[in-house]
Parts: C-alpha cells; sequence; structure tokens
C-alpha cells in the first residue's frame, strides 16, 4: 500500500526571510532563499517520503521556464513523480517572512488555463496506478480551465480501483468533490468558514460543521484550527481533539497543513489507532512550522515533538 497524491495546481515556491520589510526600498535577504517545487499534493508526497512511507505524486506541468525549473528539483525528491504535461505555463509563489515584524506576506500568480482533455489524462494514469487500499489525495485548489466536479470525477476513478479518498480542497469543487464519499475530508477553520459561510470561532461550532461535512458525504472529517491551537477529527462514532503546546517556535506557514495530514496518512498506512496517527500528524506539523520554506522532518526529527502533543475524544458541548 502507498500515498498517491494529485497535484493539479503546482506552484514553483521561493521564501526569502527579512528583517523589517521596507517596501519602496532594497532590502536584503537573511540566510539566502529556499526553493521548492509545492502545490499542497507534492508538499504532502514530499513529507510522506520523509517520514518513510512509500509515495507518488501526479502533478500538472507545462511548457514553460517555471515548468522545467519545477521539474528539475523534483529530481532530488525520492519518490516517483508521474507528469501530465499541457502547453502553458505554471504558476510560482513568494513567501517573504519578516523576522522584525513577525508577519509573512505571500505573492502569488495564477496558472494558464488547463484543456479538459488533460484531465482525462489523469484519470487514466490513476487506473495505472492505484492497487487495492491505496490512499490517493486530491489536494489544493483546482487550475484555470478545471471544471469544480473534477475532483468528484477523479476521485470515482480512485474509488472504483480500489482506493481510499482523501480530499483537501474547498470551495465548489469541495461541495462537489465530497459528492464521491470520500474516506476523509481536510480543511482548517478559515476555509470551513468560508465553505459554510457563518462564523466558526469556537470548539463546538468547528464540531458541527465536521459533523454537517460527514452529512454531505465525508466518512471522517479533519479540521485544522487557527493560531497553531490543535485539530478536531471527527470519526464515525467520536470526535478527537488533538492539543498543541502552548508555545510554539514558528517559522513560516508553508508546509505545516501538509505535515500535518502526511504523519496522520502515514500513520493511518502503518495501522495505528487514529488518536496515534493524529498525534504523529501533529508532530510533524511543530516540526514543520519550525521551519523557514516547505521543509519537512524525518520519523527522527519528529520525534520530539511527539511527547508534546495529545489527541484524545471529547464530548460534544450542546
Amino acid at each position: 500500500m502507498k500515498i498517491i497524491t494529485v497535484t493539479l495546481n503546482p506552484s514553483l515556491d521561493r521564501t526569502i526571510t527579512v528583517h523589517y520589510l521596507a517596501v519602496g526600498y532594497e532590502n536584503q535577504v537573511i540566510d539566502g532563499s529556499v526553493i521548492s517545487a509545492a502545490g499542497r499534493g507534492m508538499n504532502i508526497s514530499s513529507a510522506v517520503r520523509m517520514l518513510g512511507t512509500e509515495t507518488e505524486a501526479i502533478v500538472l506541468l507545462g511548457t514553460g521556464p517555471i515548468s522545467r525549473a519545477y521539474e528539475a528539483l523534483l529530481l532530488e525528491y525520492g519518490f516517483p513523480v508521474r507528469v501530465v504535461r499541457f502547453e502553458g505555463r505554471i504558476r510560482s509563489s513568494i513567501f517573504i517572512k519578516d523576522t522584525g515584524s513577525g508577519q509573512e506576506t505571500i505573492i502569488k500568480e495564477e496558472c494558464a488555463e488547463v484543456p479538459p482533455e488533460i484531465f482525462r489524462r489523469v484519470e487514466d494514469m490513476l487506473r495505472e496506478r492505484i492497487e487495492p487500499n491505496d490512499y490517493v489525495v486530491f489536494a489544493g485548489g483546482l487550475p484555470l480551465g478545471a471544471n469544480a466536479d473534477t475532483y468528484a470525477g477523479l476521485a470515482t476513478v480512485a474509488k472504483e480501483a480500489g482506493a481510499r479518498v482523501v480530499l483537501d480542497t474547498e470551495g465548489e469543487s469541495l461541495r462537489q468533490g465530497i459528492q464521491a464519499k470520500p474516506t476523509l475530508v481536510m480543511l482548517d477553520q478559515l476555509r470551513i468558514e468560508r465553505y459554510f459561510n457563518f462564523p466558526v470561532r469556537v470548539e463546538k461550532d468547528v464540531i458541527y460543521c465536521a459533523r454537517k461535512l460527514q452529512e454531505e458525504g465525508a466518512l471522517r472529517v479533519m479540521i485544522i484550527l487557527n493560531d497553531y491551537a490543535g485539530a478536531i477529527l471527527a470519526t464515525e462514532d467520536q470526535i478527537l481533539k488533538l492539543e498543541y503546546p502552548e508555545e510554539i517556535r514558528t517559522g513560516t506557514r508553508s508546509g505545516v497543513y501538509d505535515a500535518m495530514l502526511a504523519g496522520y496518512l502515514r500513520g493511518r498506512l502503518k495501522e495505528h489507532s487514529l488518536d496515534s496517527a493524529l498525534e504523529l500528524g501533529g508532530a510533524a506539523a511543530i516540526y514543520a512550522a519550525t521551519q523557514i520554506g516547505t521543509e519537512f522532518g524525518t520519523l527522527r526529527d519528529i520525534k520530539e515533538f511527539l511527547w508534546e502533543v495529545n489527541a484524545k475524544p471529547i464530548e460534544p458541548s450542546e
């Protein structure tokens, strides 16, 4: 069994660090920059591989210089990456970490429009690569040109091939994709507010939204809480809460949620209990939160953080 990720909207990410960003002036970069072949699915595969678990990635790449640079970085990743090519550019993103103010600035661009036939090639590749009980993770937003039901169609193909489907997206693509009844839906507290269009500020609201997503079709739902406050996992018969330590040394935000999902899936693939898998995800996320750029830890790296997280059942308050 393995974890296959699908990244339809990849990004070549560059992370730089400055001390008090001065807009309109020359700024000196501290400690160089970090360049990553990113996108939610690619990040998850990278984190899974660092945890010593078999993974493959399927990624859409274009034909321009950004795609070529992205593909060159893939040679260093140490796991199979299967490229589906289209004519056009992929996007890039710049992350600026300001050590003076503690703020993080993100500059993003859009990719070119992707033709519909490209997604049929992704379907064919899934049929070729999936083995029974693999996890297939559809993560990130959809590119220009993709219909809102793209994930729903791909998830159906994956389930028919015997895979367990994980959906990590938002908005209408989540609303459509959840109809395929994924094994797990993951999103954060801010995205769930946008999805339901009402404030989700306290724990009981988070649990209510998780249960509503289960009613819509998800078997289990993981919601990452704001401000490194942990996570909620709604299963078929219980609610688990992951608690973090009060203070976390923070680097940049990129990759933190992806590390959480990677650790959890690694645990489940190794037949860990739900609470143990959730704790593994939490430890992986804390490690990623201490790094600059999209950097993930090995089992040895995250071991110290396993003692700082705790997943336990809770009773939903009325």
